[in-house]
């Protein structure tokens, strides 16, 4: 309680759920409040603390996914920014670098055989891992 007072000196409404522990804290309360192991109530914060995991870890391998393929791409001859963005668009609608063709970065306006073999190369190292 008294971190949060220090941290949040605001009236914000806010809690914080412990995993583990199961227990609810809130700076508007004193102690923990505690639920039933089989209440609604700690079914919906269980969900709502695992939902909120998920998608902070999705955007952050998200984010370190884009920033190493970006600069590994900013390597080649031959590609600006805006067609970086364009492979970077094509490797995330497709899952990963591993899915694609060297046909499918032909696809990209700009990009013909000899480019496209540089960039699928460039990339191989990374699905051969």
């Amino acid at each position: 309680y008294k971190i949060m007072q220090d941290f949040f000196p605001a009236q914000i409404p806010l809690a914080a759920y412990a995993k583990g522990k199961d227990v609810l804290y809130s700076k508007y309360r004193n102690g923990a409040v505690s639920f039933a192991s089989d209440s609604a109530e700690k079914m919906l914060l269980m969900k709502i603390r695992d939902e909120a995991h998920r998608f902070a870890l999705s955007y952050h391998r998200n984010l370190r996914g884009r920033g190493i393929t970006a600069s590994k791409l900013e390597n080649i001859p031959g590609l600006g920014q805006n067609k970086i963005a364009e492979i970077l668009n094509l490797i995330n609608s497709m899952g990963s670098s591993e899915d694609i063709s060297q046909s499918d970065f032909k696809k990209i306006e700009g990009i013909g055989d000899a480019l496209s073999k540089k960039i699928y190369d460039y990339l191989k190292p990374k699905r051969d891992k």
